[in-house]
């Protein structure tokens, strides 16, 4: 493998996070796509188990503050999740550009079977 090759797999990478942007955010515009009820995460012991596996995103705050939630629902370019853990129930809003690549071809799943 050459370094051209590298750089063109580069691009391409770079190509496809941004399509996957740009669908997430067309589907999403006119209609949120909403992972879970947050009060049924909150008091039912499968739904809290299920929570732990939706797609994930994470927030770094100053001073070394980091904490990971649960993607709650995207609005065209925001989304909100439910943080894990001790913050558990608080949620923050995010850019579509902050959520981990996997977690963003994980929603592409559930639009899919919202369709």
């Amino acid at each position: 493998m050459t370094k051209k090759d590298l750089q063109l797999l580069q691009d391409l990478a770079w190509k496809t996070t941004a399509n996957v942007i740009d669908v997430i955010k067309k589907l999403t515009a006119d209609n949120p796509l909403i992972l879970f009820d947050k009060e049924t995460i909150e008091c039912n012991d499968d739904a809290f188990d299920a929570f732990y596996n939706l797609p994930y995103a994470y927030y770094v705050g100053k001073h070394e503050f980091y904490s990971e939630g649960s993607i709650w629902k995207v609005h065209g370019n925001n989304v909100t999740i439910m943080f894990r853990g001790e913050e558990f129930g608080d949620t923050w809003e995010l850019e579509l550009n902050e959520i981990p690549y996997e977690s963003l071809v994980s929603l592409l799943t559930y639009l899919m079977e919202r369709m």
